[in-house]
């Protein structure tokens, strides 16, 4: 577990207006079946935030490995399955998945293509479902409305 005083000290950043929002989003823990948001710390219009990601990176993991390659992991061709179709299916309240750079990378990512043709079907399959946002978006907003009421706004 991260030391405390490592939220205290991002809140103290965020409270400096050292990052884009009011809200720092960190990615501590991750559960495929518990999307869930935890507030690390918070003052005023500030707060630091464990944001879970709910996915897993299929786009090559840090070893840029083809055999970790998996686009209909996030949403089959036909756009019936996969688990940010479960996610927005099942109501979650967001559909975050983590990648890392290595796979992910234009040039020489082995995910890249994977990468694209998951947003592509996000579009045609959810598009109508779905709002793309940073996740410091989804962490200001939370923090502004108490919880997750900002969601009827969208």
């Amino acid at each position: 577990m991260p030391n405390p005083a490592g939220w205290k000290a991002l809140l103290a950043l965020a409270k400096e207006g050292k990052f884009r929002g009011r809200t720092v989003p960190c990615f501590f823990g991750s559960d495929e079946r518990d999307g869930t948001i935890h507030r690390k710390a918070a003052d005023g219009e500030c707060g630091v935030y464990d944001l879970m990601p709910n996915a897993q990176d299929h786009f090559g993991i840090w070893e840029n490995s083809p055999d970790h390659v998996n686009p209909d992991y996030y949403v089959t061709a036909d756009g019936k399955s996969g688990i940010l179709v479960r996610h927005v299916q099942a109501g979650a309240p967001y559909a975050i998945w983590y990648t890392h750079w290595q796979g992910v990378n234009p040039a020489k990512g082995v995910g890249w293509k994977a990468f694209t043709t998951v947003v592509e079907r996000i579009g045609k399959h959810l598009g109508d479902r779905v709002v793309w946002m940073r996740p410091s978006d989804i962490t200001d907003r939370y923090h502004k409305a108490g919880g997750w009421g900002f969601m009827d706004e969208l």
